[in-house]
């Protein structure tokens, strides 16, 4: 999956540089590693159907998603006065809060029809091919000891 991914990352860079648009490296190497962890998760490339006309690279809906993705990870571990007085968490002084649901909400939408649809095959007809072909395949087809799938789609 790397490599058939590094093929399409030269391919994008070298498309860039012929139209003559500024390579942004820090963007395009997020967008590289959001199509890895697509493939390996999803086992698939795009959320949507990609970039526009042909062009290579991202599509909007990746370019959101990866966006999301990182404003998770740089909040994880930042300070927030209301991790330690838990009181306060109600006002988000910080506007932490609002910020990570925001990115929650759009991780989930692309995320939970996937993952619903991935289920449903798993329950009517064994998966696509009856085997795991990617890291979701593997978490739906895990089984407690009584038989039951360990992974189950509750709503809130």
């Amino acid at each position: 999956m790397r490599g058939k991914e590094v093929d399409n990352l030269v391919w994008y860079i070298q498309y860039q540089s012929k139209v003559g648009e500024e390579i942004n490296l820090r963007k395009t190497l997020r967008y590289y590693t959001g199509t890895i962890i697509r493939r390996m998760m999803f086992g698939c490339r795009h959320f949507g159907k990609g970039a526009k006309d042909g062009v290579p690279g991202p599509g909007e809906e990746e370019l959101e998603h990866v966006e999301a993705a990182f404003t998770l990870l740089s909040l994880i571990y930042s300070f927030c006065a209301s991790d330690f007085i838990p009181s306060l968490r109600i006002f988000d002084i910080d506007g932490h809060e609002k910020i990570m649901k925001k990115a929650i909400n759009v991780i989930n939408k692309y995320h939970d029809p996937i993952i619903e649809k991935r289920v449903q095959q798993w329950r009517s007809n064994g998966g696509v091919n009856g085997e795991p072909e990617d890291i979701l395949d593997v978490f739906i087809s895990l089984k407690d000891d009584e038989g039951n799938p360990l992974l189950r789609i509750e709503k809130n």
